[in-house]
C-alpha cells in the first residue's frame, strides 16, 4: 500500500502515529507522513518519509494551552486555518496514495480523502463520540449517564456551530457539497482508537465502525543519558514532573511548588522541561532537569509520575506499571485523570488551577501507598504493546474493502 499519515497536532499526536509508519514499513508498505513545521525532527530520527504542512509551529499553534494561559480562541482559530491549509495541500501529497489516515483534529482529511476518491480511516487518541460515557472534553467527570448525554448534545451542537462553517468552507474550495451535520460527517468514517479499552471504556451508543486497537507505543531502544542514568541509580528511585507540551505562564512559580512539595515530603525528582519551561532556577542535588527524553525507557526506573494527562504520557506510566498523579490542564486529559483514578493506578486528579505547596506535598506521599503501587503493576502486565500491528491490521482490512 502507498499509505499517507496526517497528524497534525504535538510530539503526543505524531509519536504513536511513528510507531504506526514504522510497522508499516516494515510491512513493505510505502509511508508518507504530513505534519506541522516543528515536528520534523522526530520523522527525520526514524528515517520516515514527510511533508510539512505550512503556516505557523505546532508550538505556536497550541503551546499556549495549559497552565492558566487563556488562549483557547486562539488555538481553536488555528484548528480551523488548519482545515483551509489542509484541503490547499494535503490533496497534492495523495496523488500516489491507496489510503488517507488522519486523526481527531484532522478535521478536513475526510474531505480530502473523498476528493481524491480514496479511503479515509481515522485514528483517534482520545474517544469522541456521544453516549452515556463520560465526555472527553470538559472537567466534569462524575456526572451520571443520563447526564453525560446531555453533555455530549451540548458538546454536538457546539460543534455545529463553531467548525461545520469553516468545514464547509473548506469543502468548497474542493469543490465538494457542503455537509449537512458536522457529527454525522465524523461519524461516517471508520474510526480506530488507538487506546485501552480500560483507560477509555466504550459506549453502547457508539457505531458499529468504531474498533479498538490498543495504543501504539513507539519502542524505541534509545539509552538513557549517562548523567541522567546516575542520578537515578544514586538513590531512592525518583518521582517525575513534566507536562509535555501544555503551556504555562509562571514556570518559576509552578517549579518552586514542586520544589518545596518535593523537599516536604523526602522524595527525590527528576524535571522535564517541557514547553511549560519548567525547571529554569537552581535546583537542589536532589533534583535532576531534563529535556525530551524518551518517557518509554525513563519511567520503569521511577516511583511515581506526574504529569499533565495526555494519552500518550498516561498510557505509558500504566505501562510502566508506576503509580501516576495526574494534574490536567484541558481538554481530555480530566478524562484521562478519572480514568487512571477509577482503575486504581493512580491518585485522584487534582487540577492544575488548584496545585499549591500544601496539595502537591500530600499528593505526594500517598503516591507511596504500597496498595497503589500493587494495583498498578497488576495494572500493567495486562498492558498490550501491539496497538501499532493491530492499527495497521485495521487499515489493511478496510483497504481490502474498498
Amino acid at each position: 500500500m502507498n499509505i499517507v499519515i496526517s497528524a497534525f497536532g504535538t510530539r503526543g499526536d505524531v509519536q504513536p502515529m511513528i510507531a504506526l509508519a514504522l510497522q508499516a514499513i516494515k510491512k513493505n508498505h510505502n509511508v508518507l507522513m504530513v505534519v506541522s513545521k516543528g515536528m520534523e525532527s522526530l520523522l527525520i530520527k526514524y528515517s520516515i518519509p514527510y511533508k510539512l504542512y505550512s503556516g505557523k509551529t505546532a508550538q505556536e499553534q497550541f503551546g499556549r494551552l495549559g497552565g492558566d494561559n487563556k488562549s483557547t480562541s486562539i488555538v481553536l482559530k488555528n484548528i480551523k486555518q488548519h482545515m483551509i491549509t489542509q484541503v490547499e495541500e494535503l490533496p497534492a501529497f495523495c496523488n500516489d496514495a491507496d489510503i488517507l489516515v488522519g486523526n481527531s483534529l484532522d478535521s478536513a482529511a475526510p474531505s480530502v480523502a473523498e476528493y481524491c476518491n480514496i479511503p479515509f480511516v481515522r485514528t483517534a487518541l482520545t474517544p469522541m463520540f456521544a453516549g452515556d460515557s463520560r465526555p472527553t472534553t470538559i472537567p466534569m467527570q462524575s456526572l451520571s449517564k443520563k447526564m453525560n448525554k446531555w453533555v455530549w448534545k451540548i458538546g454536538i451542537l457546539s460543534w455545529e456551530f463553531l467548525l461545520k462553517p469553516q468545514l464547509n468552507k473548506s469543502r468548497k474550495i474542493l469543490d465538494l457539497k457542503p455537509i449537512a451535520n458536522y457529527y454525522k460527517y465524523t461519524i461516517a468514517n471508520p474510526t480506530i482508537l488507538c487506546l485501552d479499552k480500560r483507560l477509555a471504556p466504550p459506549s453502547k451508543d457508539w457505531p458499529e465502525n468504531i474498533k479498538y486497537a490498543g495504543y501504539p507505543f513507539l519502542k524505541t531502544q534509545e539509552e538513557l543519558p549517562l548523567d541522567l542514568l546516575k542520578f537515578i541509580n544514586n538513590g531512592e528511585a525518583p518521582i517525575y514532573f513534566g507536562f509535555g507540551s501544555m503551556g504555562n505562564n509562571d514556570p518559576i512559580k509552578t517549579t518552586q511548588t514542586i520544589l518545596s512539595a518535593v523537599k516536604n515530603s523526602g522524595v527525590r525528582a527528576i524535571i522535564n522541561k517541557g514547553w511549560a519551561n519548567l525547571g529554569g532556577i537552581e535546583l537542589p542535588e536532589n533534583v535532576f532537569a531534563i529535556d525530551k527524553v524518551c518517557h518509554f525507557q525513563l519511567f520503569p526506573h521511577l516511583s511515581g509520575i506526574v504529569h499533565h494527562g495526555g494519552a500518550g504520557t498516561t498510557h505509558t506510566a500504566a505501562l510502566s506499571g508506576v503509580p501516576q498523579l495526574i494534574i490536567p490542564h484541558i481538554t481530555d486529559q480530566f478524562y484521562y485523570g478519572q480514568s487512571v483514578f477509577e482503575n486504581r493506578i493512580g491518585l485522584e486528579p487534582i487540577p492544575f488551577k488548584k496545585i499549591n505547596e500544601e496539595v502537591l506535598t500530600r499528593a505526594l506521599i500517598k503516591l507511596k501507598d504500597s496498595i497503589l503501587v500493587e494495583a498498578a503493576e497488576e495494572f500493567s502486565c495486562k498492558m498490550k504493546l501491539y496497538g501499532a500491528d493491530k492499527t495497521l491490521d485495521e487499515i489493511e482490512r478496510l483497504l481490502k474493502e474498498n
